[in-house]
């Protein structure tokens, strides 16, 4: 490249910078008011009722943050806090409850400098339903305590899942692209099934499960005082941590990333790494199947009687021990 060009391109970046600093220092200089109507939607709110039983619930995508409570009145109502221009509606179909979002902004009103949170919160007047399944583009999705369901589905691009001590009894599958996924103090899941992009995923107390299955690209992951028949973790930059944790049958498969064992044991144990480490302790003894390249060892002699422990390396490092 020409210096002219190198010399004009340098001169209308540092004119742009200054730019932006002038308008967010007038901008800075402004009645609050002023700067609120001009750089912030309207946001309104909006009740809609709902008489109709339903067995189903069914959020469509969306961009609020989606939460549940309990109606102590008995009667379903779903409150909606939105820019203007964004409407929802809720219909019960074919024993479902169906909440939709229509966005009628144009596209420069979809950008503001201050803007508050949206929501959509769900006033349930029963605690267990069948199949429940909640899909939002940006917004956070929490499901409480005490709500429990047959089945569910829960989707979100960017916005974390939460759930505390819900069940699913048949089966729960979470879906995130770069959303953080936290279930804790559950018990009676079936079959759990989280993916993630670079979203971390976070299992706590989550007990008596018959299959967890997880996979991510850069998120962590980490089992804390979790017990399963089954427990299942694909991972290709992010680090493993189980802690406490109980199972038949325990795979952890990384890439870069580390495996570490705090006290926790399985009759089948199988640790695959290709530069991370596998470091920590277990409950009982093993029989070890290791393989490495480069990568220290040291692991106790095997057991006899026992479950096998296998470990496979590249060049990371294998550190066992029996508590």
């Amino acid at each position: 490249m020409k210096t002219s060009k190198k010399v004009a391109l340098i001169v209308a970046a540092v004119l742009f910078g200054c730019g932006v600093v002038l308008a967010m220092v007038g901008l800075s200089l402004r009645p609050l008011d002023d700067k609120m109507s001009t750089f912030a939607p309207v946001y309104l709110d909006h009740t809609i009722p709902v008489s109709e039983d339903f067995l189903h619930i069914a959020i469509e995508r969306t961009d609020c943050d989606v939460s549940f409570s309990q109606a102590t009145d008995g009667a379903c109502r779903v409150v909606c806090h939105a820019p203007s221009g964004v409407r929802h509606t809720a219909k019960v179909n074919e024993d479902t409850l169906t909440v939709r979002e229509e966005d009628t902004r144009r596209w420069f009103e979809k950008f503001a400098v201050w803007a508050e949170r949206s929501r959509i919160e769900i006033y349930l007047p029963k605690e267990s339903y069948q199949r429940f399944f909640v899909t939002t583009s940006t917004g956070d999705i929490t499901i409480p305590e005490w709500c429990t369901f047959d089945l569910g589905n829960m989707q979100s691009d960017t916005g974390d899942i939460v759930i505390k001590g819900a069940t699913a009894q048949s089966g729960l599958t979470i879906i995130t692209d770069t959303g953080d996924v936290s279930i804790s103090d559950t018990n009676s899941l079936s079959k759990l099934n989280i993916s993630s992009q670079t979203g971390d995923i976070s299992l706590t107390r989550v007990r008596d499960a018959k299959r967890i299955s997880i996979g991510t690209d850069t998120g962590d992951v980490a089992f804390k005082e979790c017990s399963s028949a089954w427990m299942f973790a694909l991972v290709n930059t992010g680090d493993a941590l189980i802690s406490d944790c109980t199972a038949d049958r325990l795979a952890i498969r990384t890439d870069t990333g580390d495996v570490k064992v705090r006290n926790s044991d399985a009759g089948e144990l199988s640790f695959t790494t290709t530069t991370g480490d596998v470091k920590g302790t277990l409950l009982s003894p093993k029989v070890f199947d290791i393989e490495t390249s480069t990568g220290d060892v040291r692991v106790p002699p095997d057991g006899t009687d026992c479950g096998t422990c296998k470990i496979s390396t590249s060049t990371g490092d294998i550190d066992i021990q029996i508590k």
